[in-house]
């Protein structure tokens, strides 16, 4: 151990700085790899629409637990239960 850095100096020694940049370079392309894995490994949203005013009339069992879920038929909504939000 021939270098020894204290936080308070204005400068850090030579191996110890570039020791120090290469942990930074690693650390940024690292974060900047995981970020864009990310972002491309994302799904895309369902192609979806708003019906604003439209009125439609759904049939099924409403189940109080553990959240409101109308269960409908099976042919209804290829089977999936609808969601009441109150």
């Amino acid at each position: 151990m021939t270098e020894f850095y204290v936080g308070y100096l204005a400068k850090a020694p030579s191996g110890i700085a570039r020791k120090m940049k290469v942990v930074i370079v690693v650390l940024f392309a690292a974060a900047t790899t995981c970020a864009i894995g990310f972002a491309a490994l994302q799904r895309t949203y369902a192609r979806s629409f708003f019906e604003s005013g439209k009125i439609r009339t759904f049939y099924g069992i409403i189940e109080a637990s553990p959240y409101p879920t109308l269960i409908s038929s099976p042919g209804v909504a290829n089977g999936s239960p609808y969601v009441i939000c109150s």
